[in-house]
């Protein structure tokens, strides 16, 4: 059978050659205190020491491993789940780490993105050495001698070339993702009542008089309707980003129990707290359900239904706030989880500040304003992973995977 991809660019038809890692690349171990410092990451590949956010413990810097632009660099223990990358500047890493300088007519490029295909991470996995995957380490001599395929350097050219771009896609995808977020995390701060305050420091035109801090407990009634006659078989869980979820979309799986009777059953409109800390939710994170009609939900989740005069998008973003998480983290028991939840019982819960503006259209139009922005930042969120997926199904099929 021929060696090829599933996806070539038109002209290039030539079977792909055979080999060894070693064929295209050969081992650059020198050593030198000198140059900028550069670091492996398993998501970005190599980076400028500089440009990251954490702080790296230097050492004797006379027994790092120089670096030349064009060389790929990877981290020995960590080359299973893609820690490596073709680097774009010259300078000196961590002795921890392992330089492969390609030789003629090889695109170093090529090879970066071929080695973060499933294939090639398996192949990386099942050569490491070391007796759990805190102690795997693939040496130069293994790598070098693991088998791949490999077309002309223009074909290399080209595909690295495409998917360098669609990286920048990506990138500049999560650029604009995270000023959305930053937009959205000053709109909280300015449009509610920050700690000690009445009023927020942004208010919609047309409504005066101090907010009121109200109790849970007195603007909505907990729900504990179990799913008897099994009225829904849907399972939810929490997503911090995308709300209440079907488990199958979001895990793709189903990890309820056996008698779906003894499940919360949740209703459109009803609310559900997740005591599990996550990312920018480390309080938790309580959600509305906006789709389907119903579902079910594990009883360890709070739901809650709002009083009529209460507008649910103004709830929503309440509990994206900074005052909120600080008054909920002051109900949370001293000492650690059960069972991996925030130790908070629904009482006090029940018990936690609500802040509301007495006129019902100013909680509509905070409301309105936020659940627009978090549709968008969700909608963006989504085209993200799908690139992603995108991405990897390309690494699949634009490489051989034999």
């Amino acid at each position: 059978m021929a060696k090829q991809p599933n996806i070539r660019f038109k002209g290039f038809t030539e079977e792909w050659k055979e080999g060894k890692i070693g064929d295209a690349f050969c081992e650059r171990d020198e050593h030198s205190g000198n140059g900028e410092l550069l670091s492996v990451t398993i998501n970005s590949g190599i980076r400028r020491a500089k440009d990251m956010e954490r702080t790296f413990a230097i050492g004797d810097l006379s027994k790092y491993k120089v670096v030349q632009k064009g060389d790929i660099a990877y981290n020995t223990m960590r080359m299973w789940q893609g820690a490596c990358g073709v680097s774009e500047y010259s300078g000196i890493v961590s002795p921890a780490y392992t330089i492969a300088t390609p030789k003629d007519e090889q695109d170093s490029a090529f090879y970066a993105y071929y080695f973060k295909s499933n294939k090639m991470l398996h192949d990386f996995r099942i050569n490491s050495q070391g007796l759990t995957s805190d102690t795997w380490n693939l040496r130069y001599p293994v790598f070098a001698s693991i088998g791949i395929h490999y077309p002309s350097k223009k074909e290399q050219q080209e595909i690295s070339l495409f998917l360098r771009s669609l990286d920048t896609t990506i990138t500049n995808r999560e650029a604009e993702l995270e000023k959305l977020k930053n937009i959205k995390r000053a709109l909280l701060e300015k449009l509610f009542p920050q700690d000690g305050q009445s009023i927020p420091a942004i208010r919609f035109k047309g409504f005066e008089g101090k907010w009121e801090n109200r109790r849970l407990k007195d603007i909505a009634t907990r729900i504990t309707r179990k799913n008897i006659g099994l009225e829904s078989t849907l399972p939810l869980c929490i997503s911090a980003q995308l709300g209440l979820v079907s488990q199958t979309e979001y895990y793709n799986n189903v990890v309820v129990g056996a008698n779906l009777a003894n499940y919360f059953l949740i209703k459109k409109g009803e609310f559900a707290y997740n005591k599990s800390a996550a990312g920018e939710y480390p309080m938790g994170a309580v959600k509305c359900l906006k789709s389907p009609d119903k579902g079910i939900l594990s009883t360890l989740y709070i739901v809650f239904a709002l009083k009529d005069d209460i507008d649910a998008d103004y709830v929503q973003a309440h509990y994206e706030t900074k005052p909120w998480q600080d008054d909920v983290k002051k109900r949370v028991a001293v000492g650690a989880r059960n069972h991996g939840l925030l130790n908070i019982s629904p009482e006090d819960f029940f018990d936690s500040l609500v802040v509301i503006p007495h006129n019902n259209d100013e909680q509509k139009k905070v409301g309105q304003i936020l659940a627009k922005l978090s549709q968008t930042i969700s909608l963006r969120e989504r085209q993200l992973t799908l690139l992603k997926h995108t991405k990897q199904a390309l690494l699949e099929q634009m490489f051989v995977n034999e």
